[in-house]
């Protein structure tokens, strides 16, 4: 090919690049691509109002969706109603489908889409009261907020998005995420699991055991019953247990500067570790410079 018609042919590309930028700037502000998981196969797309009612008996959840908002949260009836930021164009509409007990909910069309970075979605859903077996979270930069919710399992793979569970029971709960933190307030998880890079855990409530992994996280736990295991293993991240007053435990601390503080317990102090009791639950932080209390709870 002639230099002269590659010239022409690459000059052509680039118009035709840049006025499908400019269009997209036009519709969305400055456009990203997203490739939408999945297959649509079997999804059925919710209408432009942007809510659907179902009457199916729904074991679990999973949901894929990148930014916005999502609240979930329990009510009085016996439907599932789900509500989604209106949306005129059918591609940017939600999917779902119920297989196997599960609801299935994807964000948009699967393939490229090209939006907004200010495109965000907000999702609400609507359960039955009673207790569910999974819900699993796959977002990217969304906020959720789980009230009310009892299940078995709860998974979630984040980003940037931060979760926030207000007087919900889990029997396990998994937060995997890069910088998105984690709080629970009033809820009770039975196996907490978290790794992030710089993502913080709250919890507040009852937890029975923790394994925290982070590069510079906080954990910071008010327990009403006493953690039988903790395992945190960080760069700098700190750590701040509160439990009841009668807790028995060895605590050891693996560090190059942190130190371990003890507070309203009486026990045998050594260096980097100590014992209250018969030292039945075992709490061992392993920290380059984060410092770790442990402190009794008052009352």
């Amino acid at each position: 090919m002639k230099p002269v018609v590659k010239i022409i042919l690459c000059t052509l590309v680039v118009l035709l690049l840049a006025g499908a930028l400019v269009w997209a700037i036009g519709l969305d502000g400055i456009p990203v691509i997203s490739l939408g998981g999945g297959s649509d196969k079997n999804f059925t797309v919710c209408d432009a109002s942007g809510e659907l009612r179902l009457t199916e008996e729904i074991r679990g959840l999973d949901i894929d969706w990148s930014s916005g908002n999502i609240e979930i949260k329990t009510h009085d009836g016996k439907d599932i109603i789900v509500r989604e930021t209106a949306q005129d164009n059918e591609s940017n509409r939600l999917r779902y489908r119920v297989e196997n007990g599960t609801l299935h909910i994807r964000e948009r069309k699967s393939g490229i889409v090209v939006f907004g970075i200010n495109k965000g979605k907000d999702l609400e859903i609507l359960l039955p009261e009673g207790q569910y077996e999974l819900f699993e979270l796959d977002v990217a930069s969304a906020e959720m907020s789980l009230r009310d919710i009892q299940a078995a399992r709860l998974d979630v793979d984040c980003a940037s998005g931060d979760l926030e569970a207000c007087q919900c029971t889990f029997n396990a709960v998994e937060f995997d995420s890069a910088s998105g933190s984690i709080r629970m307030d009033a809820s009770n998880a039975g196996k907490f699991e978290m790794d992030t890079a710089s993502g913080s855990a709250n919890l507040n409530g009852q937890v029975d055991s923790i394994s925290f992994d982070s590069a510079s996280g906080d954990l910071t736990v008010v327990s009403s019953v006493t953690p039988r295991q903790i395992e945190m293993d960080s760069a700098s991240g700190r750590a701040d247990i509160t439990i009841p007053a009668d807790s028995q435990f060895i605590a050891e601390l693996d560090s190059a500067s942190g130190g371990l503080n003890v507070e309203g317990f009486s026990g045998n102090s050594r260096k980097d570790s100590y014992i209250c009791g018969n030292g039945s639950a075992e709490y061992e932080f392993s920290t380059a410079s984060g410092d770790v209390t442990i402190r009794a709870m008052n009352g």
